[in-house]
Parts: structure tokens; C-alpha cells; sequence
């Protein structure tokens, strides 16, 4: 394209006549076409690879809080700690959780602005229903009430497992379409 320039530059140095003129002002305009368009789909597979790399992330995360909010449940029930140190580690988990829930935000962000947009699972409903029983197992636990408390906990991380499986089929399916 530069070198495109130069010859453009030197013809009207030249006082070329205005076809030779055009020709290069054409040859110019379709390079920068080509490359607008090479641009383009290089910004799209960059904003797929984002995408990628981020629910690559939230499904490994949504499984690894799933094991810890499971083996919570697993040492409520066992009344292995204290109820104090049970909620906060409950609590712990409920932040960790609000912080994947903003994470599946920005996915879905990142999603809207692809141009082949992912079909991504519907997960509203899970995501609310564990924010319940996390509290309510918070709740529980502050009344000492550990046996409903590992129960709510255990329902919570298996839902978290489902979500992250839910992400890894649909992961699955985009690649087998590709």
C-alpha cells in the first residue's frame, strides 16, 4: 500500500494524465478494501478466541467451586468445624459464586458482540436458585441447623456441576460444528 502512495505521489509529480491517475487511485482502493476486510476477520476470530478462552475459564471455575461447596456440604454434615468457621467459608463460597456470576455477564457480553453469536445455555434459573440455597445454607448454619445446611450446600455445588457441564456440551457442540 505505501509503495502503492509513492507511485500515486509520483504521477501527479509527473502531471500524468488523469487514466494512469485513476488506475492507481482504483488499485489503492481495492487494497485497502482487502485489507479493511483482512482487518475485520481478524478482529472477529481475536473476539472468538476471547470468548473461547473465557468460558474455557468459567466452566473449569463453576466446576472447582462446585468441589469446594460439595466438600463444604461434606463437612457440615460431618459437624467436622465449628458453625463460625462453617459460614465463613459458606460466605466465602457465596462471594466466589457473585464473582462468576459477573464473569457469566461478561460472556454473554462478549458473545453479543460476535458476528456468529454462541448459543449459550439458559442459566437464570440455576444461577438464582444456587444463590438460595447458598443463603439458605448460611442461614442454617447460623442456627445450627447443620443437617438442612449440607443439604442446601450439596444442592447448591451439584447445580454448579450441571451449569459447568452445561457449558462444556455447548463447548463441545460449537467445535463439533466448526
Amino acid at each position: 500500500t505505501k509503495k502503492l502512495y509513492d507511485e500515486l505521489e509520483k504521477l501527479l509529480e509527473q502531471n500524468a494524465d488523469k487514466e494512469a491517475v485513476q488506475k492507481k487511485l482504483d488499485e489503492l482502493s481495492k487494497k485497502e478494501d482487502a485489507l479493511e476486510k483482512e482487518l475485520e476477520r481478524t478482529l472477529e476470530m481475536f473476539k472468538e478466541l476471547k470468548f473461547d478462552q473465557k468460558l474455557d475459564k468459567l466452566k473449569n471455575d463453576l466446576k472447582d467451586l462446585s468441589e469446594k461447596q460439595k466438600d463444604l456440604a461434606e463437612k457440615t454434615n460431618q459437624e467436622k468445624a465449628p458453625n463460625e468457621e462453617l459460614q465463613k467459608e459458606q460466605e466465602k463460597l457465596n462471594q466466589e459464586f457473585k464473582k462468576l456470576e459477573e464473569d457469566m455477564k461478561d460472556l454473554k457480553g462478549l458473545n453479543d458482540d460476535l458476528k456468529d453469536k454462541k448459543e449459550l445455555p439458559k442459566e437464570e434459573d440455576a444461577q438464582k436458585s444456587i444463590e438460595e440455597k447458598q443463603q439458605k445454607s448460611s442461614e442454617d448454619l447460623k442456627n445450627n441447623n447443620n443437617k438442612k445446611a449440607a443439604k442446601s450446600q450439596k444442592e447448591a455445588g451439584d447445580q454448579m456441576k450441571k451449569m459447568s457441564d452445561d457449558l462444556g456440551k455447548m463447548q463441545e457442540k460449537e467445535e463439533q460444528e466448526e
